[in-house]
């Protein structure tokens, strides 16, 4: 295993962890399950910039072809925030850019994604359990439990940008389905 990595704090396709995962010139290794693998020699040379399979796509379904990270440039969303959160781009089926939140359940598990077509800022919602009875509020996986502080938002766009204005170090996390829902939503993931 090299000793700098390429790339890191990323999504394992193995355990589901949602920023365990360091890419190094020849291999990958997740720090969550500790599992070692050897990039194939078909790899594309590894880049800031990698696309990488996305989790949403192999346990929810095939609205959409490729997703990648990418900085959001017209909110001034950095590549590492989208990274950090697992916010992924691309294109649906309709050909429309997309914005993907990944959701989790209480145990860490990806279960729901939110999707945000950008051009007419319309959502939706894909997977196991699209009635977000079960989930956690969006970014509550990437901070551990306890703390001082936490800020939360009315949206993800308003999250990812309160987590940079904040020096990328506070926990920010937002509500699913904007500030109605806030309360019951906050009260179902007080613990």
């Amino acid at each position: 295993m090299d000793d700098q990595p390429v790339n890191v704090h990323q999504p394992c396709p193995d355990c589901g962890s949602s920023d365990a995962l360091a890419i190094y010139s020849t291999n990958t290794y997740c720090f969550s399950c500790k599992q070692w693998k050897p990039l194939n020699e078909e790899s594309e040379p590894m880049s800031v910039a990698r696309k990488i399979k996305p989790t949403p796509t192999s346990i929810i379904g095939q609205t959409y072809d490729e997703l990648s990270f990418t900085p959001i440039k017209d909110r001034r969303i950095e590549l590492e925030t989208c990274r950090k959160y697992g916010v992924q781009t691309g294109l649906n089926t309709h050909n429309q850019d997309i914005h993907v939140y990944p959701y989790y359940s209480k145990e860490r598990n990806h279960i729901i994604n939110k999707i945000r077509v950008v051009e007419d800022k319309k959502f939706y919602s894909e997977g196991a359990s699209s009635d977000g009875n079960n989930t956690t509020l969006f970014g509550q996986q990437l901070f551990k439990e306890g703390g001082k502080f936490i800020t939360i938002c009315e949206g993800e766009i308003d999250c990812l940008s309160t987590y940079q204005m904040l020096g990328n170090k506070w926990p920010v996390l937002s509500v699913r389905n904007g500030s109605a829902s806030a309360p019951s939503e906050i009260k179902q993931n007080l613990d």
